[in-house]
């Protein structure tokens, strides 16, 4: 589990993706975050947005499509 501090937001995509799922840290704010969810790769975008959180201004992504992993 990363430890660092939250610096991004994914928004739309899966309702199963929890709440605590959806706040992370990612290195690179440029490009997409890709979230494994079972069987298959769930993408989300940058917006170039930010908003403010309890754990402060983090950079929004937005859910942009979802691939099947290759058996």
């Amino acid at each position: 589990m990363d430890t660092r501090h939250p610096n991004a937001l994914l928004t739309g995509g899966p309702s199963a993706l929890e709440r605590a799922q959806r706040l992370l840290h990612v290195a690179d704010l440029n490009d997409r975050v890709k979230i494994l969810m079972g069987n298959r790769y769930e993408h989300f975008a940058p917006t170039g947005k930010t908003v403010d959180t309890e754990q402060g201004k983090v950079h929004v992504f937005e859910w942009s499509y979802r691939t099947r992993i290759a058996e």
